[in-house]
């Protein structure tokens, strides 16, 4: 007489009763529980780091705790993507923003190399708004006037320019000078104060990191990109600083993690939000506001610390205010 021994990764295996019994219970082996990689026919629940069968992951089950969030998220098709802000499945099988083939942004952006959404056009639908501008050059991701000098009047002696406007075009050597109120950058006639190219004087692009830039009254602005920000004043640096993770600058330009959490170990930008790991030695927090970090101090007895609060030893903040809020 023998049984099948069934394990979970597909093999079937007969052996004689006895040796079987010797051997262990006739029970099915599952890897269901088991901590990732996992084998053929399980998936990974990220949220929890087990092995599961396909449909039982944590983010699909009624009331599971939800999926992994943030960057990172492994996934196999877009329904393995919880956080909504990532929402789509890379062809690198991670969840991001958005992919760029097809192009899944909404109109007036695109899905830059980073695969987020940014100001921009990925076709001539999304130039529709701007009757002056009405193409889109796929090139600079910019609308414009003309993308190559066929979209000009040459009649008029008009070139098509870089920055994708109509223009007259000069020769200094010739002695073919601008009009008024325009340099002439090359072989074109631009007006600096809102040529995006040539910003200011010829030749000064605005740069483009992170962000789709302008030019206004020749200084350089920027729209940037979801989580960036430009932070260096007057520097033609773009969209240069994450503010996703940086901790000086964590949500906004203005935002810093150092002087916004009080007495707090392991100080991070996660998200845009500031967080730390743990209170200082003889600190915790009151309010239990992650946001403003360790408020609360104990460095002697008796002393007050939580509102109503006094510290009793082993130095805890314990009374009839807040209550029961430990200073480690």
């Amino acid at each position: 007489m023998s049984r099948a021994l069934r394990f979970a990764f597909g093999a079937t295996v007969t052996l004689g009763a006895l040796a079987l019994a010797a051997a262990c219970s006739l029970e099915d082996v599952a890897f269901d529980g088991k901590s990732c990689p996992c084998a053929d026919g399980w998936v990974c629940d990220t949220a929890a780091n087990v092995c599961v069968r396909p449909g039982d992951d944590a983010g699909n089950a009624p009331d599971a705790t939800p999926g992994c969030v943030g960057d990172g998220c492994r996934c196999e098709t877009n329904a393995d993507c919880k956080d909504p802000t990532r929402s789509k499945c890379s062809a690198k099988k991670t969840c991001v923003e958005c992919t760029a083939s097809p192009d899944s942004c909404p109109a007036g952006s695109y899905c830059n190399e980073l695969e987020q959404c940014t100001v921009g056009c990925k076709s001539n639908d999304d130039c529709k708004i701007s009757p002056n501008a009405p193409l889109c050059n796929v090139a600079t991701r910019r609308c414009g006037e003309c993308v190559t000098a066929a979209d000009c009047k040459a009649d008029a002696g008009l070139v098509c320019s870089p920055s994708g406007s109509c223009v007259e075009g000069c020769d200094l050597d010739a002695g073919q000078l601008c009009p008024a109120g325009k340099t002439c950058c090359g072989t074109f006639c631009l007006d600096t104060k809102t040529d995006v190219l040539n910003c200011g004087a010829c030749a000064k692009a605005c740069d483009k990191t992170n962000g789709t830039p302008r030019c206004s009254a020749g200084a350089c602005a920027w729209t940037c990109a979801s989580g960036f920000g430009h932070c260096e004043g007057a520097n033609n640096t773009g969209c240069e600083t994450n503010l996703r993770t940086t901790v000086t600058r964590c949500g906004s330009c203005s935002k810093n993690c150092n002087t916004a959490i009080l007495n707090a170990n392991s100080i991070t930008c996660n998200a845009g939000t500031c967080a730390y790991a743990a209170c200082k030695p003889g600190f915790a927090s009151c309010d239990g506001n992650a946001a403003n970090g360790c408020e609360c101090a104990c460095g002697k007895l008796d002393q007050a610390c939580c509102p109503g609060d006094t510290c009793e030893a082993p130095l805890r903040c314990l009374g009839g205010g807040m209550g029961n809020k430990s200073c480690r």
